[in-house]
C-alpha cells in the first residue's frame, strides 16, 4: 500500500505543480525532479509487481486458483487479481512515461 500511496501522491504533486505553473517552487530543475521521481516510481512498482503476486498467488502463501466457495464480485482473490493487473499496468505506464520524457529531453537538447 505504501508504494501505491507514495506514487499517487507524488504524481498528483507533479501534475499540480505543472498545471498551476508553480514549477519554480522547487528550487532545483523541475525536469530533473520529474525524472528522479519517475525512476523511483518505476523501481517501487517493479518491487510491488514482483512481491504482490508472490504473496497472493504462490501456493506457499495464497492460492494460484480462485477458491470454489467465492461468490463472484465478493471474493478477496478477485480483488488481489485486479490489484496485480493494475500494478503491472501502472508499472508499464511509468516506464513509458520515463522513456518518453527522456526522449523529449534528448530531442530538445540536441
Amino acid at each position: 500500500v505504501a508504494v501505491y500511496s507514495f506514487c499517487f501522491i507524488g504524481t498528483v504533486l507533479i501534475v499540480a505543480l505543472n498545471v498551476t505553473g508553480k514549477r519554480a517552487a522547487i528550487r532545483c530543475p523541475f525536469e530533473r525532479v520529474v525524472v528522479i521521481y519517475t525512476v523511483l516510481a518505476v523501481l517501487l512498482y517493479m518491487s510491488a509487481a514482483v512481491i504482490w503476486p508472490v504473496f497472493c498467488f504462490d501456493n506457499k502463501y495464497g492460492s494460484m486458483r480462485r477458491p470454489q466457495q467465492c461468490s463472484w464480485g465478493r471474493c478477496a482473490w478477485d480483488s488481489q487479481l485486479v490489484i496485480t493487473i493494475f500494478t503491472h499496468l501502472n508499472l508499464l505506464l511509468y516506464i513509458v512515461d520515463l522513456v518518453y520524457s527522456q526522449r523529449l529531453h534528448f530531442v530538445n537538447h540536441h
